[in-house]
């Protein structure tokens, strides 16, 4: 398997995956994508629901909502 030219780095913090995309797009994302940076307070609310408490039914399909359009928007990036 080729070996990427960029570091490659691990995290599960939206914002900081959203600002990694950036560089290497050499400019700034989709307002959809940039907006996916709030998905970060609900991704650690449900993967640690007992520190957080719970993610309120709207919130979490507006969430499942923005999740699929940045999902959306990666493929055609990566699809060209």
């Amino acid at each position: 398997m080729p070996r990427s030219a960029y570091a490659v780095s691990t995290t599960h913090n939206i914002t900081t995956i959203v600002r990694l995309v950036e560089a290497v797009l050499d400019g700034p994302v989709p307002l959809i994508v940039d907006g996916a940076r709030k998905l970060s307070d609900c991704a650690t609310a449900t993967r640690y629901p007992n520190d957080t408490g719970v993610v309120p039914a709207g919130e979490h399909e507006r969430g499942v909502e923005l999740a699929r359009a940045v999902l959306d928007w990666a493929r055609s990036v990566v699809d060209g």
